[in-house]
C-alpha cells in the first residue's frame, strides 16, 4: 500500500491511554507521626530532629507545612506547643480551618506511637523534599530546553539546571543568622592570632608578607579587585598569590579566561624550580631532568583548579564554583581572570556595557557571599592613567563602571614605574648624558613594585613595596623573610 493512503488515519499512540502522572516521593504517615512527637514530647522530638535540619517546606503536605512551623515558633518562644497554644496560634493567623481544625492536631497528638524514630523520620522527610526539588529542577530544564528553542542558548539553560540542582543539594546548609555569642568567639580567635603576629589572622594570607600585614589577608566573602594596565602583572600577582595559598593546603579555583591552563602551569613550574618561564619553554637546557620532574610533581598535586575556558559568563563561574567545592571538599579562593572579558548572563547583553559589568561583579559578591570565600577578580583600567605624569593608578581610573569600585571590599593596584621607564629609552643617536641619566633611572627601578592599597572597606589605603621577578611572572617580598 502507498504511503499516502495511511493519509487522514488515526495515529496508533491515540489508542494507548495516557501515561498517568507519578506521584511525587513522599510519605505523609511519616509526617504525621513526626508532628505528633512533636506535640506529645516537644523537647525531646526537637532535640533528635535538630541535627537533620528540617525545615516548613520539606514537609509535602502544605497543612504539615503550617503546623511544623507553629510547633517550633511555640518551642522557641519558650512555650510548650500544646492544643490551646496552637489553636490560639492558629486562630490570630485565620489559618485553623486550613490545617484541618483542632480535631486534626488532637488526631496527631495520638498518632505518636514512639519517640526512638523520630531521628529517622526526620531523616526520611529531609531525603523526600530534596528528591522533590531535583524532580522540580529536572522536569523545569526539559521544558525549558524543549521550549526555548531561538530564544535562549542550551548552555544558560545548563547553567538554570545546574544552579536549580545546586540549590536542591544545599537545602539543608541553607544561611543560618550567627548568634552573637559565635560572632565575639570568632573575633576573640583573629584577636588571638594576631597577637601571635599570624599576618592574615582574620582572612587567607597571599604570602607577600607587607600585603597581608595591611588587610589582615583576603576575608572570606570578601570581593576583591585586583586591577592595573596591560603589562604590570596582574596575572603574575594573582598566580603568585593563588600558588602561594596552595601550598599551604587551601583549595583553589582558577578560572583563566585568557591564559590556557598550560600556560598557567609553565609559570607555576617556572617558580618551583626557580628558572625563567622562557628557558621551560625552549626545553629547558642546562637544568636537571630530575629536578623538573619532582617539581612537576609537587604541583600537579597542589590543590588549584584551573578553568581556562574563554568568554565565559557569570553562570559558568557560579556552577563550576560550586563543583570545585564539592570535589575538592572545600574551597578557599577563586580568581577570576580577567572581567573585561566576562559577558552577562544570555538574555541580559542589550543593556549597555556599564549594566553588565554592574551585573557581574554584583553577582560574583554575591557568589562570594554564599561560598563564604574571597574572590580575587583582575580588572584592567582605563588609559587615565598614561596621560598623566604621574602613573600611579587610581580609583578613578577603573574601567567602564563604577559599580566596580562599589561592589569591591578590596581594591589592589599593581604598578610597576620600570614598564614606563623601559619605554622611555632614548634612541642610539640620542645624547650620551642623556642615555646614562636613563640607565641609571632603570637600574634605580629595575625589579622594583609595588601593590596600591586604593580602597579597603574595613582599613586603610597604602602601599606595600614588592620584587617583580620579569622571567618568572611573579611577585617576591621586597624583604623576604621579614615578619
Amino acid at each position: 500500500m502507498k504511503p499516502d493512503a495511511w493519509e487522514g488515519a488515526i495515529p496508533i499512540d491515540q489508542f494507548r491511554p495516557a501515561p498517568v502522572p507519578a506521584e511525587p516521593p513522599m510519605n505523609l504517615e511519616v509526617e504525621q507521626e513526626l508532628l505528633g512527637a512533636l506535640l506529645s514530647h516537644p523537647d525531646v522530638a526537637a532535640d533528635l530532629i535538630a541535627p537533620h535540619g528540617i525545615r516548613a517546606d520539606d514537609f509535602a503536605d502544605s497543612r504539615h507545612a503550617r503546623i511544623y512551623t507553629a510547633i517550633m515558633r511555640a518551642i522557641e518562644a519558650g512555650q510548650q506547643p500544646r492544643l490551646p497554644v496552637l489553636k490560639q496560634q492558629f486562630e490570630r493567623d485565620e489559618t485553623l480551618k486550613e490545617i484541618g481544625g483542632t480535631a486534626y492536631l488532637a488526631r496527631l497528638a495520638a498518632s505518636a506511637t514512639t519517640i526512638r524514630n523520630v531521628g529517622d523520620y526526620a531523616e526520611l522527610i529531609r531525603d523526600l523534599a530534596v528528591r522533590r526539588a531535583l524532580i522540580d529542577a529536572t522536569d523545569a530544564a526539559q521544558e525549558e530546553a524543549r521550549g526555548s528553542i531561538g530564544e535562549r542558548k542550551a548552555e544558560d539553560v545548563v547553567a538554570d539546571l545546574s544552579a536549580a540542582l545546586d540549590a536542591a543539594l544545599d537545602h539543608h546548609a541553607a544561611y543560618e543568622a550567627p548568634e552573637l555569642p559565635a560572632i565575639t568567639g570568632g573575633l576573640l580567635k583573629q584577636i588571638e592570632a594576631a597577637r601571635r603576629g599570624d599576618p592574615a589572622a582574620a582572612g587567607l594570607a597571599t604570602g607577600l608578607i607587607d600585603l597581608d600585614k595591611k588587610t589582615g589577608g583576603l576575608h572570606p566573602t570578601d570581593l576583591v579587585i585586583l586591577a592595573g594596565r596591560p603589562g604590570m602583572g596582574k596575572s603574575g600577582a594573582a598566580t603568585t598569590i593563588a600558588q602561594n595559598a596552595a601550598r599551604r593546603g587551601e583549595a583553589v579555583a582558577f578560572f583563566s579566561l585568557e591564559m590556557s591552563a598550560d600556560q598557567l602551569g609553565l609559570r607555576f613550574l617556572a617558580r618551583d624550580v626557580g628558572a625563567s618561564v622562557e628557558t621551560l619553554r625552549s626545553g629547558a637546557q642546562g637544568l636537571p631532568m630530575d629536578m623538573i620532574v619532582q617539581a612537576s610533581a609537587e604541583i600537579g598535586h597542589l590543590p588549584i583548579a584551573i578553568r581556562d575556558k574563554g568568554g565565559v559568563n557569570l553562570s559558568y563561574i557560579r556552577r563550576e564554583a560550586r563543583r570545585i567545592k564539592r570535589r575538592l571538599g572545600k574551597l578557599s579562593l577563586i580568581v577570576v581572570d580577567y572581567l573585561q572579558i566576562m559577558s552577562a548572563d544570555f538574555g541580559r547583553r542589550d543593556r549597555g556595557r556599564v549594566v553588565e559589568l554592574a551585573e557581574i561583579t554584583g553577582g560574583l559578591k554575591a557568589l562570594a557571599k554564599e561560598l563564604r570565600v574571597p574572590i580575587l577578580l583582575l580588572s584592567q583600567l582605563n588609559r587615565a592613567a598614561e596621560g598623566r605624569e604621574d602613573k600611579r593608578p587610581q580609583l578613578a581610573d577603573l574601567r567602564e563602571s563604577g559599580a566596580i569600585e562599589q561592589d569591591a571590599d578590596l581594591v589592589l593596584f599593581v604598578y610597576r614605574e620600570e614598564y614606563y621607564v623601559d619605554r622611555q629609552q632614548p634612541s642610539e643617536d640620542a645624547d650620551p648624558f642623556k642615555f646614562a641619566d636613563w640607565l641609571a633611572e632603570k637600574q634605580r627601578v629595575q625589579g622594583r613594585a609595588q601593590i596600591i592599597i586604593g580602597k579597603q572597606r574595613h582599613g586603610a589605603t597604602g602601599v606595600v613595596d614588592l620584587i617583580f621577578n620579569g622571567p618568572q611572572i611573579a611577585f617576591e617580598n621586597a624583604f623576604p623573610g621579614r615578619g
